[in-house]
């Protein structure tokens, strides 16, 4: 059918900023960002850090995005930094630091019939679906099984643990950090 009006909305969108530290706390210069969204089209947007550690996506369309640290040396992609789900209002400006320490240090062994789980792959992410940001982090175990993970807050936690290419004891389990 044919249509009279056709309405092209502009936005200025919304700007999303935050300062990357390290595990002491110290800003670090040069790291490099990621912005995603599932449904955008290409790859994520990258950006570095300033001498300050800041960084900053302007004119981002409004939306749920996906923040992350990349790696240092471009190694595989890990979530030291957590990966966290932020909203983009048009007009405003959306704060979220990316910080590698944590309030929480958790470690632990993966063990399957009594024998360590070497190299397997950990994915914590908070258990509570009314949860208002959304935060996924991973750890790796060593050849001992041992791992070590830190997270921001108590509570429960869903967890994976992957290994030789699959999901080891099914699901994930919520269990409890305290």
């Amino acid at each position: 059918a044919d249509t009279d009006d056709f309405v092209i909305k502009l936005s200025h969108g919304g700007t999303i900023t935050g300062l990357v530290r390290d595990a002491q706390k110290q800003p670090v210069a040069n790291a490099q960002v990621l912005l995603t969204k599932m449904m955008m089209g290409g790859g994520p947007q990258t950006v570095s850090t300033g001498p300050d550690g800041r960084y900053a996506f302007e004119k981002i369309a409004p939306g749920e995005y996906t923040v992350i640290r990349a790696p240092t040396g471009g190694g595989p992609l890990m979530l030291f930094g957590g990966m966290r789900q932020v909203v983009v209002r048009e007009g405003e400006t959306t704060v979220h630091d990316l910080d590698e320490s944590s309030k929480i240090n958790l470690t632990g062994r993966v063990l399957k019939a009594g024998r360590p789980v070497g190299n397997a792959m950990l994915f914590f992410s908070v258990a509570d679906a009314a949860a208002s940001q959304r935060d996924l982090r991973q750890s790796r175990t060593d050849v001992d099984g041992r791992y070590q993970i830190g997270l921001d807050a108590a509570g429960a936690y869903a967890v994976g643990v992957s290994a030789g290419g699959g999901f080891i004891g099914g699901a994930a389990a919520a269990i409890p950090v305290e």
